[in-house]
């Protein structure tokens, strides 16, 4: 435990100076023996049994202030040799203790440090640095790619040099690259270095802000736009720094961003002599860095507070209120919320558990430089003056009742005089002393206000977040489906709801009661958008109202007469609309969230089917415990146990199999051939599903391979993503190591479209331009979820494999199709010659209604490819068993069923019985898996795929269409898994034991939601024996024998092996890499 600065700190009116420079000269004078900074120690431990290195967090360690004053020296002396005074400073750092011994050094300079969040985006960062015309940067490595792409783009004219802060974070081997690229365009400097040459200079003479000048800038969070810059008025902040509530003298943790209020906390905790510890970089490790450092003040967001409430009322229902407290620790005196306005339940929860501590709930707005403008609802300074105005084009008034009604202005000493060179936005809000916070209030009594709403179009949620609307719309407005859009929020809700006016020819393909499979259309569409965008979680709408009838339109005053959308009257049109939305989310909130997230469009279903068969897994169950947060944790248990127990099947719907099987006659070659080779040096590939996890290895082997030129990826609704994010995905994500420089970003072309689209969503122009530039097609891309039905894959997995087919025809030459499929397609009632499945084994379509819709969609598709290549298109055909671990690396798939297993092996700490295997054979729901290393996978798919087109092979000229299967002949069971895990003491204290089949069964069936093979218990007592059993993973295949003799052969003739068994030492890559990650 941290024991606070024993010594009380004299009185801040006999530290304050006339300035911010003489205060905290005083400050460090008084306090020079104390402790200032804290920052815990870090030790690198080789794990015995795990590979790779893993970081142990110790106590923090302090720096006093006289060890921080002479570091900040050093700092300000190289800073000198690097900016002038009076120049800004932009910091893009985490909180560390150098973030702030900069601070300081930029305070007795006189240099302007300009925070700027450490995850801010590309949009923000250049919005900043060129408002500010900042000529240097600070920042941390992990920033390399954003500015790398700015500066290489010039559009970060005023800034020369970038100092490196590699303190915690040390650069990866593409970071450094990325450095090294923009080296050539702006100087690069080292921290470290820096300071090193600051120490052994003389010091450099102070030139410190007046009280009159400008002492730096807080940008706004761009939520309504771009970032503002705040103006702050030396006098101004100096005054805040040193008015602010603590304790005397505080222990506290700096762990919010810079950019917002924690760098005025912690400066103010300076001058009075408290303790700031630095947390340790990450969220995961927050409580134990809050309970290691026992703070005397805490201070946070709302948003956060909510979190802990959470937290605690997991713990009460687990009887365990005595650790309540200590999730703070024991000697907490403040509590300080801001951000927004804090609900009451948080209060009197807090009021509960820390009786002793004063809780202070601040309301302010960057705008105003003092520390917030309302305390607890009220506004304390009698000095401030403050009116009410009526907002009539919104609806409120100051006769309105019970109290009167209108946006917030008033005056205050602390108000900032505007934005920073941006006078036209300034004189819209700061008008003759008044500032006009934009938000609309019930005044309650003469110096109390309720924030009810906001006047501009953006909304303020129940977590504070704030949301604009508009830009959330344009985003979604790409949508092909989508006519018109409104996205509305409450301040007394967490999330948003949308209303959505349909576009005629969905309309037309989806009529009125056909509604909810368009509405899970339009929902997917829009996950898809927000994911591409990124999008903040809370900008997604979580309920999507489909309108059907009405006509947005001038003449009924839903549109403006210069055709924007009148928000004020939409909202009254739409209001009962939007209540029951929130209403039906309070009373049928995982029925909703089950539709939603599962691509489940028969509501009747979710009542009938368990959670499983509806598509779920623990990686979803997590989700959707995280998307109902804000409703009762028992409520949620009973509704997930309800649905996870329900064992009734999935019933087939109606369809024309033979109608579903018909390629279209329109489709054919003509009298068109493949490209001559002497026609290609090198060659374009146009691949779809790049993004997914086969799809990311079939990309790289393609960037590594040299007859490959430009791949063509097809994404759905890109949006900001770049070559750049494709490549980093392959290095961060998969641990792939494809350089990232000009050569390889180029060679990646992103095709924004959708698989589920005529022509992807392409305009006629740009499919045939496509269709002209390149020479082999790659159809990897797919919709891949066993639960829902066919109808809902159909778009995804048979509609794009015809537009794929027209692909190949529409251009000047006929181009190469690879297509890959699944094993997947052949059922357990398939007649097979003496039970074994070959390349020229035949699935039988009189199975088709017994497999899921997604096995159904992939056999349905090859029907297409098999009847085109009788045209005479040049295809190839792939299909893969169970795609497992990178072999090399041990990277996997973090939504694959073998994951969950492992994890739920761990988790259970037993597994069934080796000698039970036969047993498990026997039972389709406990099964041994069929798995393929993804690095060979995806390599032999490419060798064949560009064999296929090198060789300029027609394979119409073959007597039969060229099958490959992708297969391991050798299954892995769980037992197996089990015993790898026990031998190699892969669980925690190296405790794993063999049990009975029986046994494991049990205590899955008796296992809590915690345990990831929880949606695995309904599965358990399903009827093994059902030959209508559809699967629900690629698992299906333990009761099928495969040999691949053709795909042997061929590969051989390429120099490649085939597949070989499953190794221990790749379950022991990939449980190691499952441990070291801590995916979940």
């Amino acid at each position: 435990m941290i024991e606070p600065n024993q010594e009380p700190s004299p009185s801040p009116s006999l530290l304050k100076g006339k300035t911010i420079y003489e205060s905290f000269q005083n400050a460090f004078k008084c306090h020079s023996e104390k402790d200032c900074l804290g920052k815990r120690e870090r030790t690198i431990v080789q794990q015995q049994y795990l590979v790779g290195e893993k970081v142990v967090l110790g106590e923090f360690k302090w720096m006093t202030y006289q060890q921080v004053y002479d570091y900040s020296i050093a700092i300000g002396n190289g800073l000198r040799q690097l900016i002038d005074p009076r120049s800004f400073l932009t910091i893009c750092a985490n909180n560390c203790v150098e973030w702030t011994m900069t601070d300081l050094a930029c305070i007795w300079h006189g240099i302007r440090a300009v925070p700027i969040h450490h995850q801010a985006s590309t949009a923000t960062i250049e919005e900043i640095v060129n408002n500010c015309q900042s000529n240097c940067l600070l920042m941390t490595p992990d920033n390399a790619g954003v500015l790398s792409e700015l500066i290489h783009q010039n559009k970060l004219p005023t800034l020369e040099t970038i100092i490196i802060l590699t303190e915690y974070h040390k650069p990866t081997t593409d970071e450094q690259q990325l450095i090294d690229s923009i080296s050539t365009k702006v100087r690069i400097v080292y921290f470290d270095e820096m300071v090193e040459n600051g120490q052994s200079m003389e010091p450099v003479p102070h030139h410190p802000f007046e009280s009159d000048e400008l002492f730096g800038l807080l940008y706004t969070s761009g939520s309504t736009g771009t970032p503002k810059g705040v103006m702050m008025p030396e006098d101004l902040y100096h005054n805040s720094l040193t008015v602010a509530p603590k304790p005397n003298p505080s222990v506290h943790l700096s762990f919010l961003t810079m950019s917002h209020l924690q760098r005025k906390i912690d400066l103010s905790s300076i001058f009075e002599g408290g303790q700031i510890g630095m947390y340790s970089g990450s969220m995961e490790t927050i409580f134990d860095d809050i309970q290691t450092l026992n703070p005397t003040m805490f201070s946070a967001i709302s948003r956060f507070y909510n979190v802990i409430y959470e937290q605690c009322s997991i713990l009460k229902q687990l009887n365990q209120q005595d650790k309540i407290k200590n999730i703070l620790g024991n000697r907490v005196k403040i509590l300080i919320t801001f951000g927004s306005l804090t609900g009451q339940s948080i209060k009197d929860f807090l009021v509960e558990n820390w009786p002793e501590a004063m809780i202070i709930d601040i309301y302010g707005m960057s705008e105003d430089i003092g520390f917030g403008f309302m305390m607890n609802g009220m506004i304390q300074d009698h000095t401030v003056i403050t009116r009410v105005d009526p907002v009539p084009e919104l609806g409120y008034t100051l006769q309105d009742k019970p109290y009167p009604r209108g946006e917030l202005v008033y005056q205050k000493k602390t108000i900032s005089p505007g934005y920073y060179r941006k006078p036209e936005l300034t004189s819209t809000v700061f008008i003759d002393g008044w500032y006009y916070t934009g938000d609309i209030v019930e005044q309650l009594g003469e110096r109390h206000f309720k924030i009810i709403d906001r006047k501009k179009n953006v909304f303020k949620l129940l977590n504070g977040e704030f949301v604009a609307p508009e830009v959330i719309e344009s985003f979604f407005r790409n949508s092909k489906m989508i006519e018109s859009i409104l996205i509305y929020g409450d301040l007394k809700q967490s999330f948003l709801v949308s209303i959505v006016i349909p576009t005629k020819e969905m309309i037309d393909i989806y009529p009125i009661e056909r509604k909810s499979e368009l509405q899970a259309l339009i929902y997917n569409d829009l996950l898809e958008i927000a994911k591409e965008t990124n999008m903040q979680h809370y900008e997604m709408p979580r309920l999507v109202e489909l309108d059907y009838h009405t006509i947005w339109s001038e003449s009924n005053g839903l549109l403006t007469q210069t055709s924007k959308v009148c928000r004020p009257a939409l909202y009254h049109f739409y209001q009962s609309t939007f209540q029951s939305m929130y209403q039906s989310q309070q009373d049928n909130n995982v029925v909703s969230i089950i539709k939603s997230i599962l691509n489940i469009d028969n509501g009747d279903q979710i009542d009938s089917l368990s959670f499983t068969q509806l598509g779920g897994d623990s990686l979803t169950a997590i989700k959707l415990c995280h998307m109902i947060k804000d409703n009762n944790l028992s409520k949620l248990t009973d509704l997930l146990q309800q649905h996870m127990n329900n064992n009734q099947e999935i019933k087939n719907q109606d369809i024309d199999w033979e109608k579903e099987i018909q390629l279209d006659d329109s489709i054919q070659i003509g009298n068109k051939s493949v490209r001559k080779p002497n026609l290609v040096d090198k060659f374009n590939v146009f691949l779809t599903g790049s993004t997914g996890y086969l799809g990311s290895f079939l990309l790289y082997q393609l960037l590594i391979d040299d007859r490959v030129d430009t791949i063509y990826c097809l994404i759905r609704n890109s949006g900001e993503k770049t070559s750049v994010d494709m490549i980093k995905q392959l290095n961060n994500k998969y641990l792939l190591d494809v350089p990232l420089n000009d050569n390889n970003i180029s060679r990646i072309v992103i095709v924004s479209g959708d698989l589920s689209l005529d022509q992807f969503g392409l305009s006629d122009e740009s499919f045939l331009e496509l269709a002209n530039n390149v020479d082999l097609l790659i159809h990897n891309g797919a919709l891949v979820n066993m639960a829902i039905p066919y109808n809902n894959t159909k778009a995804a997995n048979v509609n794009s494999t015809r537009e794929m087919l027209k692909l190949a025809s529409i251009g000047d030459y006929l181009i190469p199709l690879s297509h890959v499929s699944s094993v997947g397609v052949f059922h357990v009632e398939d007649e097979l010659y003496n039970g074994i499945i070959t390349e020229q084994s035949i699935p039988s379509l009189d199975n088709l209604s017994k497999l899921n819709g997604y096995r159904q969609s992939k056999l349905v598709a090859e029907q297409l490819i098999k009847e085109a290549y009788c045209r005479g298109f040049p295809i190839i055909m792939h299909r893969p068993a169970t795609i497992y671990a990178d072999s090399r690396t041990g990277v996997d798939n973090e939504h694959d069923l073998v994951r969950m297993v492992i994890k739920g092996l761990l988790y259970m700490k037993s597994y069934p019985s080796t000698t039970d295997d036969n047993q498990m054979e026997k039972d389709s729901n406990l099964n041994s898996y069929n798995l393929v290393p993804v690095d060979w996978v995806s390599k032999s798919i490419i060798q064949l795929s560009l064999n296929q087109q090198n060789n300029n092979q027609n394979n119409n000229n073959n007597n039969n269409l060229s099958i490959y299967h992708m297969i391991n002949e050798t299954n892995v069971s769980i037992g197996t898994i089990g015993s790898i895990i026990r031998d190699n003491e892969l669980s925690d204290n190296g405790e794993m034991k063999e049990i009975s089949i029986k046994q494991w069964t049990d205590e899955l069936n008796n296992c809590t939601i915690s345990n990831p093979l929880y949606p695995m218990k309904s599965v358990i007592h399903s009827n093994s024996n059902d030959s209508n059993n559809n699967g629900s993973g690629e698992g299906y295949t333990n009761n099928l024998q495969f040999k691949t003799p053709f795909t042997t052969l061929s590969l051989q003739q390429l120099g490649l092996d085939p597949c070989q068994p499953i190794s221990n030492s790749l379950i022991i890559k990939n449980i190691n890499y499952l441990i070291n990650n801590q995916k979940k």
